[in-house]
């Protein structure tokens, strides 16, 4: 069994974008979720921020 959550298992996340992708976007998910948001908020707050980034740093991640 493998932990994919942020911080952890970082050479097959390195090696495999759209699991990184998803990562990052439930990492989002999470911080918004912390921040008192309902889960809807959360998703679309946190997939605006994923596809911000992503054209940030010239693709998804």
């Amino acid at each position: 069994m493998l932990n994919i959550n942020a911080g952890h298992s970082q050479e097959l996340l390195n090696n495999c974008p759209v699991l990184k992708g998803y990562v990052t976007l439930v990492q989002y998910i999470r911080r918004y979720r912390k921040q008192g948001k309902s889960p809807a908020e959360a998703a679309g707050q946190a997939s605006e921020t994923f596809w911000t980034d992503g054209e940030k740093s010239g693709g998804i991640f």
